[in-house]
């Protein structure tokens, strides 16, 4: 949704997304993208519904899991 109280489709979000990582390397999370949807576009928009739309893009970097081991060794 907009300022004006308009309502963006689904699609017009994807196109927005797709302008913003095709330019300056890209270096943005779906958090970094919210944030600028919101100042370049002045669009009143969750985070949640942004990492939504990235994932049906397939923009989502990978994400890092380290696995621990938290056993003690024995003597």
């Amino acid at each position: 949704m907009t300022r004006t109280g308009e309502k963006v489709s689904d699609e017009q979000l994807k196109e927005y997304l797709s302008e913003l990582i095709a330019g300056d390397g890209f270096p943005y999370g779906y958090k970094k993208l919210t944030i600028s949807l919101k100042e370049d576009y002045g669009l009143i928009i969750n985070h949640k519904k942004v990492y939504r739309l990235c994932k049906e893009l397939n923009i989502l970097g990978s994400t890092h899991h380290v696995q621990r081991n938290w056993q003690k060794e024995r003597k």
